[in-house]
C-alpha cells in the first residue's frame, strides 16, 4: 500500500478541520474534567467522645465505648500501649469496640519506629488490610496487618498522623465487633482516633484531563503536517472528519462527545 503527499485539496481542508475540531473537543474535555472535580467541602476530621459509634462519628480514644487491656495510657490525644516483658512474643496492647456503620478507619500515628497492628471484625480479617496467609495474631487467628513503620513521613516533632481505613462493610448500618492487637509502638501513641462513615470521598484523579490534552496537542501536531501518509491512514482520517452536514453529519463529533461522556463517569 503506497503512500502520497497531502496537498491543499478541499479534502485535505476538511481533514485538516476535523483534526482540530477533535482537538477542541478533548481540551473541552479536559477543562471539563478539572473543573469538575469535587473539593471537599468538610472542615479538618476533629475526634470527640461519644458514647456510641455510628456513622458520621469521629471518636476520640477516651471514650467510654473502647475497652482495654491492662496498661494503656489513654487521653483525647490517643491511646498508648506499655512494653510487655517479651515485645517479640506478645502484643503491647489490645482493643476491642462495638461500630454500627460499613466504613471503619483508624487515626494511626506513623513514622520512623517499629509497630504493627492486626485487626479483626467480627472474628474475620479487617478486609481493607493486607491479610498475609500464616502471620496470624496472638490469637492463633487470620487478621488484617497493616505496619506503623513510615519512616518517610516522619516529621521534627513525631510521627504524623494519617487516616486508613480498615474495613469496609458489605451493607451499611451493620453491627460489627472489631479487635485491634497493637505490637510494640510503645512512648508513640499509635492509635490517634476512629471514624465511622466519615471520610471524606478520595479525590478524583487528574491523568484523565492530561491524557486529553496529549490527545488535543498530538491531533493538533497532526492537521498541521504537510507528509506523506499511508492510503489507508487518509481513508480512516476522511471517514472521522466527514463535513458535519446533511444525513451523515455528526458523526465525528458523536464518537467524541460519547467517549467524553465515558471518561467523564
Amino acid at each position: 500500500m503506497g503512500t502520497r503527499w497531502v496537498g491543499h485539496s478541499a479534502r485535505e481542508r476538511t481533514v485538516r478541520r476535523g483534526l482540530r475540531l477533535l482537538a477542541g473537543l478533548f481540551l473541552l474535555g479536559a477543562l471539563l474534567w478539572l473543573v469538575t472535580v469535587p473539593r471537599s467541602l468538610r472542615p479538618p476530621l476533629t475526634p470527640a467522645a461519644v458514647s456510641a459509634l455510628t456513622p458520621g462519628t469521629v471518636v476520640s480514644l477516651d471514650s467510654p465505648v473502647f475497652h482495654y487491656s491492662p496498661g494503656w495510657r489513654v487521653s483525647s490525644l490517643g491511646a498508648d500501649p506499655t512494653e510487655p516483658a517479651q515485645p517479640w512474643l506478645t502484643p503491647s496492647g489490645v482493643v476491642t469496640f462495638s461500630v454500627t456503620g460499613q466504613e471503619i478507619a483508624l487515626l494511626l500515628a506513623k513514622g520512623d519506629y517499629w509497630g504493627y497492628l492486626y485487626v479483626t471484625v467480627d472474628g474475620a480479617p479487617a478486609n481493607r488490610l493486607a491479610n498475609i496467609p500464616g502471620n496470624h495474631d496472638a490469637t492463633g487467628r487470620a487478621a488484617g496487618y497493616t505496619t506503623l513503620y513510615a519512616p518517610e513521613v516522619q516529621t521534627a516533632a513525631g510521627p504524623a498522623e494519617r487516616w486508613v481505613v480498615i474495613h469496609r462493610a458489605p451493607v451499611p448500618q451493620q453491627t460489627q465487633t472489631v479487635r485491634v492487637e497493637v505490637w510494640r509502638a510503645w512512648g508513640q501513641t499509635p492509635l490517634r482516633a476512629v471514624a465511622v462513615d466519615a471520610l471524606p470521598p478520595p479525590a478524583r484523579p487528574r491523568w484523565p484531563a492530561a491524557l486529553m490534552v496529549v490527545a488535543a496537542g498530538a491531533l493538533l501536531l497532526v492537521s498541521g503536517l504537510r507528509l506523506p501518509r499511508p492510503r489507508w491512514l487518509r481513508r480512516l482520517l476522511l471517514f472521522i472528519t466527514r463535513p458535519v452536514a446533511g444525513q451523515r453529519a455528526g458523526d465525528a463529533v458523536a464518537i467524541a462527545g460519547a467517549a467524553l461522556v465515558v471518561v467523564a463517569m
